[in-house]
């Protein structure tokens, strides 16, 4: 640390509550206040190594102190830049983040140019431009343009220990005076502590100090070596102590995210994924501490980004005046979901590992125009920021703040619905069913794990947003042919088999309840007991023993007789139960009127909406993960090529109509029941998933476990900005 003295006085500063600001303040103060005393600046080192490159050392401290000093603001860059290491700037970084709260920190102080200091060079260099309106480049080495903002810095930190503007601290620097010999190499030749041990490492003797003189009375100046006129045996020096008090530090004003909920209709709900196209929005809660009222045009600022191969793409910067009301207050930020620029289409900052190649292959993602709906995916919430006159005052970083758009799935329930619930016995509760099968799509996807950004985020809903802007899916029909769900048509080149960079969007599903009546019939089952389950279940709403997906027919009528209630469900039904969905839209059936509704037909009907819901809910599911860009073939136009590099789905199958695919399933499912087939899926009664070989005709029974996919859709579905 510096010392101060003069007339030959110093004066030491170990263990006062200073800093070199404060050391530099006090000397243009000092200087100020005795224009006609003369200063000279004296370098030392401790005992460690050579005295000859010691000497040198010592020289190049005073010469970058007595620049600065003296307000030689390129010649102090020239000489700071031309002897800089990489802790030095590390050093610089965590001063700029403790005394103006700078977001630089650029981790511990160890001269690796690591990632952690990368960036904090990146948010200096940001800091600087928005602070002083400068234009330094954001990327590349350190420069001597980085070390002219570094000055610049400094003295914008001594303007305000000084309580006065920058020009005021340029104007005391050029009162300054030296005498003939302004700067003295002094070497190791004059320690302040452990006199005469060598190789000594010592802070306390690695410093410079400043000295003022008289010059109608100055030291020998002349004295060989350099500083024996001061320090040596034979100086005449009268010493003086100085009582030195830290220079007044303003607050420094923080902020910090505190909470992030979504906003949907009027109210709020708990959770970070919302989806711009429904008129949802994130709200995110600010809070700031340590303001003062004296801070002009004050504006919260929230920067939203994704995470590319080329570092953070920002997608949405969002800005709110406030006004300040106390020294501590939270702010309520809105984020519409739109971006604010336009953004390209992207590699991702993850890569995913190809089922087909087995290598680890680039992530796409979608490019988005300025002033449109964010595209699915996970977004970061890359900084938060107060500024005060559009300067920075504040600015904080939040450890992996993510907010999630989904893939929007419309469920549509065409005129054949209703024929379809007809012929299942269960018309009375088409509602019920309705939001049931937006239940069981849900909202995520998962692979490998539940974790966050393992997830695909996918809303179902009913609605009218337009078939660009999502997934549709229509629900109602059947196949004799056997067909459960059709296979989603997209945009071109991806016309079938969607690959996930398209959005999803303008992709036509279709699912067909009545094809499970399949079921009914011998030939239409896969397992011996397929006929019998599906007949147990549904016979007693009134499904009869020839009904089939060529003739699905009606249920019979309900109809109480001695042996209790049997036959189709009625508004007598649906007056006399209650209907409770879980999460996962599996119905729980209650009588309320048990001389009416006996607990029987309750549990029948309860049987049957579950067995409903499992059949038609994992088709839809199955051909959703189609839209997502799961495929059981290789073609052509499955592929995208971005700057230059080719992409095919990871997940593509083995060219035939079979996809060994496994790990991928309907995350909130999780037993075997509810995974989501790949190719073929029939019957889903818990226990059995069968995959369908329509090379022979055959049929295999096939688990989907949930750990032994490689991360393909967490990286290509959950990186930062797209479902990739």
């Amino acid at each position: 640390m510096p010392r101060l003295g003069w007339k030959g006085t110093r004066t030491d500063l170990a263990g006062a509550d200073l800093d070199g600001i404060d050391a530099l303040r006090i000397a243009l103060l000092f200087a100020d206040e005795h224009p006609t005393k003369h200063v000279v600046i004296a370098g030392h080192t401790d005992t460690v190594g050579a005295d000859k490159p010691n000497v040198a050392l010592s020289e190049r401290r005073a010469l970058s102190v007595h620049a600065f000093l003296s307000g030689q603001k390129e010649n102090w860059a020239s000489i700071s830049f031309e002897n800089e290491t990489v802790a030095d700037w590390q050093a610089i970084m965590t001063w700029a983040t403790a005394e103006f709260g700078w977001d630089s920190f650029p981790g511990p102080i160890d001269g690796v140019m690591g990632p952690l200091t990368e960036e904090g060079r990146r948010r200096f260099r940001t800091r600087y431009n928005e602070t002083f309106s400068a234009s330094l480049a954001i990327e590349g080495p350190f420069s001597f343009d980085d070390w002219l903002a570094a000055y610049d810095l400094y003295v914008r930190a001594l303007a305000r220990r000084l309580e006065v503007d920058d020009a005021d601290v340029a104007q005391l620097q050029s009162g300054v005076s030296t005498g003939s010999r302004p700067f003295l190499a002094c070497g190791e030749r004059f320690p302040a502590v452990a006199s005469g041990v060598d190789n000594h490492a010592s802070a306390a003797n690695r410093r410079v100090e400043i000295v003022f003189y008289d010059p109608e009375n100055p030291p020998d100046l002349e004295a060989v070596p350099d500083g024996a006129g001061l320090y040596g045996p034979d100086a005449d020096v009268r010493r003086i102590d100085l009582v030195l008090r830290p220079g007044p530090r303003p607050e420094i004003p923080t902020i910090s995210l505190v909470r992030v909920r979504v906003a949907v209709g009027g109210g709020f709900r708990e959770g970070t994924s919302f989806s711009p196209r429904l008129a949802e929005s994130a709200e995110l809660l600010i809070r700031l501490s340590g303001l003062t009222s004296s801070a002009p045009s004050t504006v919260v600022r929230v920067d939203i980004g994704r995470a590319t191969s080329t570092g953070l793409t920002r997608v949405a910067r969002v800005e709110q005046p406030v006004v300040l009301t106390g020294p501590t207050m939270e702010v309520p930020i809105r984020w519409h979901g739109r971006s604010t620029a336009a953004v390209a289409q992207e590699l991702s900052a993850r890569q995913t590992r190809d089922h087909n190649s087995g290598s680890d292959v680039p992530v796409p993602m979608p490019a988005i125009p300025s002033g449109t709906p964010a595209t699915h995916g996970v977004y970061v919430v890359e900084e938060v920021s107060l500024l005060s006159g559009g300067a920075p005052l504040a600015s904080h970083r939040p450890a992996d703040q993510q907010l999630g758009v989904p893939t929007l799935v419309n469920l549509v329930f065409n005129g054949a619905w209703s024929t379809d619930l007809a012929a299942f016995g269960l018309a009375a509760f088409s509602a019920d069913l309705q939001e049931a099968l937006r239940r069981f799509g849900g909202r995520d996807y998962a692979v490998r794990t539940a974790a966050v950004g393992d997830r695909i985020n996918v809303k179902f809903f009913t609605g009218t947003v337009g078939n660009g802007d999502c997934m549709r899916v229509s629900v109602g029909g059947n196949r004799s042919s056997g067909m459960f769900g059709s296979t989603p048509d997209g945009p071109a080149p991806l016309s079938d088999n969607l690959y996930a960079i398209h959005d999803g969007l303008s992709a036509d599903i279709t699912a067909f309840p009545g094809t499970f009546m399949l079921f009914n019939t011998p030939a239409g089952s896969i397992g011996p007991t397929d006929q019998a389950l599906f007949q147990s279940t549904f016979a007693p709403l009134g499904v009869g023993a020839t009904a089939n997906a060529g003739s699905p027919g009606v249920a019979a009528p309900r109809t109480v007789g001695p042996s209790g209630v049997s036959g189709a469900t009625d508004a007598v039904d649906a007056g006399n139960v209650t209907v409770v969905l879980d999460d996962d839209g599996l119905a729980t059936v209650s009588s309320t009127s048990p001389a009416v509704v006996p607990p029987a037909r309750a549990t029948a009907i309860q049987g049957a909406m579950r067995a409903f819901v499992r059949m038609v809910g994992n088709t839809i599911n199955h051909e959703v993960a189609h839209g997502l860009g799961v495929v059981s073939r290789v073609r052509g136009n499955n592929s995208l090529t971005i700057t230059g590099t080719t992409l095919t789905s990871p997940l593509d199958g083995d060219g035939e109509a079979r996809a060994p695919i496994t790990g991928f399933r309907h995350c909130r499912h999780p037993t075997a029941g509810q995974r989501i087939t790949i190719v073929g899926a029939r019957w889903q009664h818990p226990g059995k998933a069968v995959h369908q070989h329509a090379a022979d005709n055959s049929y295999t029974r096939s688990e989907l476990d949930l750990p032994t996919v490689h991360g393909a859709f967490r990286t290509r579905l959950s990186a930062a900005g797209s479902i990739v």
